[in-house]
C-alpha cells in the first residue's frame, strides 16, 4: 500500500494530485529548517541578552510559520519578506552588536541572576527593554510568515500523506544541513550563502530567482564586512584578544570571549613571584586546591584554555584528564596558552560534555576541580541547551564526588560574587547536599570567584593544617543572605534562579508575547482560517515531549550540540516512520493509539533518567532511547492519522505549528514543577486533542 493511499474513497485526491512533484516541498521545508537553526543561532550568538529568553525566537517562528503555511498562496507577494528581511536583520543585528545598546537595557527586579536585571532600573530602561524583546519578535514572526507561505504554497493540491511525508524529509534535510555547517566552523556569512540558492529557487520563478538569490547573498555581504574575526564553534561566537591585566609585565596572555561575552583569561602563572594584585588573587586561586592535597590524578572538568590544567602540572600532577565541551576553546588553548599545558605529555584532552564524562569514566581522582565552568549564555544553535545547567546539580556533584579517591577532595570554583549574594548561597547548599557536610569556602575574588571545597580528603592532616592556615575562612552563608534557596536537580536544573518560579521579567515578557501572538493570529485569520484545535493541541503536546526528550537523552549521552541535532533528527525519523506505518496499516480509529501514547507518557514521568544510570551505560541509553521514541511514535500515528482526514492539509500543518506557539510557552511550567512535569502537562494536551476530535467529528 504507497504512502499516498488514504482511508476512504471519499478523501482520495485525483491521480494528478498523487503524482504532483514534491521537488519544491522538499526544498521548501529544508529551507524552512535550516533559515530556524540559523537565525536562532546567529541572533542567539550576537545579541547575547536573547540567551535569558531562550524560546523567544523559536516561539516566533513557530508563529509566523504556522499562520504563514496555512495562508498559503493566499498572499504571494509576502514571500519577499523572506530574502528582503535577511537584509534587515543583518543591518539590525550589526548594529544592535556594535552600538552597546544591549549593554544599557535594564528591567527593575530582584531574586533572579540577569545580568541587565537591576534593582535601580528606571521606568524608562525598564519599558526599552521590554521593547526589545517585542521587537526581536515581531520581526521573526514577519520573516518565518514568508518561510511558511513558501512551504504552506508548495501543500496546495498534494495527497496529504505523501505531502506530509515529504514534508518531513525537507525539514530532515534542512537539520542535518545546518549540522554539516557547524561541524565545518563557519559563520553566519556562509550559512547565509547557503541558504541564498534554494531560497531563491522556491520563493518565486523565472529571472526574479536572480533577484532573492541577491538579496540572501547581499544580507551575507553585510554580515562578513560588519563582523570582526571569530571563530564559530558549534556552540560560540568565539573571539580571543591580547589581554590587559592589572600588574602585566607584557607577557603573552589572552583573554577568550564567547558569544560577545568573558569567558577567561589565560594567564602565565608559572613565573608569579607576589600575591598581590591580579596576577596574586589567579595565583591564589588556582593553587588553593593544592593545599589541601597532594595528587597525582586530577580531573579537570571545563578546563578552557588550560589555567586549571597547568596549574595541576604546576603542582605535580602525573595525570591529568582535561575535559572541555567546545573543541575550538581546546584548539586556542593549545596554540595560545603561555604555559602550554595540554602539550604535556601527562595531559589526556576528552572533548566531551561535563555530565557525560562523569558517568562514562570509573576512574578515582585525588582532585577533581570544577573551573569556573558557567556559560550563562546560549551556548548552543538550538534553544533550550544550557550546558552548565546539568553539571551544577546535586546528582552531578554526587557523580563527581564518586570519582574521588578515599583521600581526594572536590574543587568548585563560581563567578558568584556579585550583587546576587544568593546564588553563592544556593552553591553552598548544593554542595552540602551532594557531600552531606558543609564545604569550605574561599571567596578569594579571581574574575569574582568564590571557591568551594568538599570530599574525604578534608579529614587528611595535611587538608586540617590548611584549612587553618589559610587566611579565608568558612564563611557564614546566613551572613551572605538569609534567603531560602531552591537546591538545583536533574528534575529542576535551574542554577540561575533562586527558588522554584518564572522570573518576574520572565513572566511579563511571557505574558505579552501571549497576547501578542493571540492578537497576530486574530488579525491574520480572514487569510488563515480559524485554526483547528485538535491539530493545535497536538502540536503543543508533541512540542513538550520533544523539549523533554532532549532533556532526558541530553543527560543519558551527554549534553553536546551531536546529541541535540541527533535528537532532532530522530523525532522527524520517527515521525516519518509514523507515516510509513499509516500508510501501511490504514488504522481505522485512533483511539487505541492514544491508549499507547498516555501509557508511553506516564511512563516518562514515572523513569527518571537518573534511575536508568544504575544499569551499564549501554542499557542505560538504549531504555533512554526507547522511552524518548515510543511517545514520538504515537503522537506521530495520530497526528498522521488526522492528517490523512484533513480538508485542509495547510491549515492543518499550520494550526500543528501555531500549538507548538502554546507549547513553548507552556514549557516555562518546568520553572515551577520541574521537567517532568511537561509529561503530565503533554498527557493533558493530548487528553484535550481528543476531546477536540471527538467534537469536530460529531459536528
Amino acid at each position: 500500500m504507497g504512502i499516498g493511499r488514504v482511508f476512504s474513497r471519499k478523501s482520495v485526491p485525483s491521480r494528478d494530485l498523487q503524482k504532483a512533484p514534491y521537488n519544491g516541498l522538499v526544498i521548501a521545508s529544508a529551507v524552512l529548517l535550516f533559515a530556524e537553526l540559523l537565525i536562532i543561532r546567529w541572533t542567539g550568538a550576537e545579541l547575547w541578552s536573547l540567551a535569558f529568553f531562550k524560546n523567544l525566537v523559536l516561539i516566533a517562528a513557530f508563529l509566523g510559520s504556522g499562520l504563514g503555511i496555512a495562508i498559503g498562496s493566499r498572499k504571494p507577494g509576502l514571500v519577499w519578506l523572506a530574502p528582503s528581511l535577511l537584509v534587515v536583520e543583518a543591518f539590525g543585528v550589526a548594529w544592535l552588536s556594535k552600538s552597546g545598546i544591549l549593554e544599557n537595557l535594564q528591567f527593575g527586579g530582584e531574586g533572579d541572576f540577569f545580568w541587565q536585571v537591576k534593582s535601580a532600573a528606571t521606568v524608562f530602561q525598564s519599558v526599552t527593554f521590554l521593547l526589545f524583546f517585542v521587537g526581536i519578535f515581531l520581526i521573526g514572526f514577519l520573516h518565518f510568515v514568508a518561510f511558511g507561505i513558501i512551504v504552506g504554497r508548495e501543500l496546495e493540491g498534494k495527497a496529504a500523506l505523501p505531502a506530509y511525508g515529504w514534508n518531513l524529509v525537507g525539514s530532515l534535510i534542512g537539520v542535518v544541513g545546518f549540522a554539516a555547517v557547524s561541524i565545518g566552523e563557519t559563520g553566519p556569512g556562509t550559512w547565509l550563502l547557503i541558504l541564498a540558492v534554494p531560497l531563491g529557487l522556491v520563493v518565486t520563478q523565472g529571472p526574479l530567482r536572480v533577484f532573492a538569490v541577491a538579496l540572501t547573498a547581499v544580507a551575507a555581504l553585510i554580515v562578513v564586512l560588519s563582523s570582526e574575526p571569530a571563530t564559530w564553534s558549534p556552540y560560540s561566537r568565539i573571539t580571543v584578544d591580547r589581554s590587559e591585566v592589572e600588574g602585566s609585565d607584557g607577557g603573552e596572555d589572552y583573554s577568550l570571549n564567547v558569544n560577545r561575552a568573558y569567558h577567561m583569561t589565560m594567564v602565565d602563572l608559572s613565573q608569579a613571584a607576589s600575591l598581590d594584585g591580579w596576577y596574586g588573587r589567579a595565583t591564589l586561586h588556582y593553587d588553593l586546591p593544592y593545599d589541601f592535597v597532594t595528587p597525582e590524578k586530577v580531573l579537570v572538568l571545563g578546563a578552557g584554555g588550560g589555567n586549571d590544567v597547568a596549574a595541576a602540572l604546576r603542582n605535580g600532577a602525573r595525570q591529568v584528564d582535561a575535559v572541555e565541551i567546545d573543541p575550538v576553546i581546546v584548539r586556542f588553548g593549545r596554540k595560545l596558552h603561555p604555559e602550554q599545558p595540554y602539550g604535556d605529555p601527562r595531559v589526556k584532552v576528552h572533548v566531551d560534555d561535563a555530565r557525560s564524562f562523569l558517568q562514562r569514566d570509573n576512574t578515582r581522582y585525588d582532585l577533581v576541580t570544577l573551573g569556573l565552568l558557567d556559560s550563562h549564555t546560549l551556548l548552543a544553535g538550538l534553544p533550550g541547551v544550557r550546558l552548565d545547567n546539568f553539571v551544577y546539580t546535586v546528582e552531578a556533584l554526587r557523580a563527581a564526588r564518586d570519582r574521588l579517591s578515599p583521600t581526594g577532595v572536590l574543587s568548585l570554583s563560581f563567578a558568584a560574587i556579585g550583587d546576587r549574594p544568593w546564588l553563592g548561597r544556593k552553591l553552598y547548599r548544593l554542595m552540602e547536599e551532594a557531600f552531606g557536610e558543609a564545604p569550605l569556602v574561599y571567596p578569594i575574588g579571581y574574575d569574582f570567584s568564590i571557591t568551594y571545597i568538599a570530599g574525604p580528603g578534608l579529614k587528611t592532616e595535611q587538608a586540617k593544617s590548611a584549612a587553618l592556615q589559610l587566611e579565608w575562612r568558612s564563611a557564614d552563608m546566613q551572613s551572605w543572605d538569609p534567603a531560602e534557596v531552591s537546591v538545583p536537580t536533574d528534575d529542576w536544573p535551574q542554577l540561575y534562579l533562586r527558588v522554584r518560579g518564572i522570573p518576574g521579567p520572565q513572566l511579563l515578557l511571557v505574558g505579552l508575547l501571549v497576547l501578542l501572538s493571540l492578537g497576530l493570529t486574530r488579525v491574520m485569520a480572514p487569510f488563515t482560517g480559524r485554526p483547528d484545535v485538535h491539530f493545535a493541541l497536538l502540536g503543543a503536546g508533541f512540542l513538550l515531549v520533544e523539549t523533554k526528550g532532549i532533556a532526558d537523552l541530553g543527560l543519558l549521552f551527554g549534553g553536546t550540540w551531536w546529541t541535540v541535532t541527533s535528537v532532532i533528527a530522530a523525532v522527524l525519523l520517527m515521525a516519518l516512520l509514523s507515516v510509513l506505518y499509516v500508510a501501511k496499516v490504514s488504522p481505522k480509529t485512533v483511539m487505541p493509539y492514544y491508549a499507547f501514547l498516555f501509557a508511553a507518557l506516564a511512563l516518562t514521568w514515572a523513569v527518571r533518567p537518573g534511575d536508568l544510570l544504575s544499569l551499564p551505560l549501554l542499557a542505560a541509553q538504549c531504555s533512554g532511547a526507547l522511552l524518548v521514541a515510543v511517545p514520538v511514535f504515537f503522537s506521530g500515528i495520530i497526528f498522521t492519522i488526522s492528517l490523512a482526514r484533513a480538508r485542509n492539509v495547510p491549515r492543518a500543518l499550520g494550526s500543528n505549528l501555531l500549538g507548538a506557539v502554546l507549547g513553548g510557552f507552556l514549557e516555562y511550567a518546568s520553572m515551577i514543577w520541574g521537567m517532568r512535569s511537561l509529561s503530565l502537562l503533554a498527557i493533558g494536551l493530548y487528553l484535550l486533542s481528543a476531546l477536540a476530535l471527538g467534537r469536530s467529528r460529531r459536528e
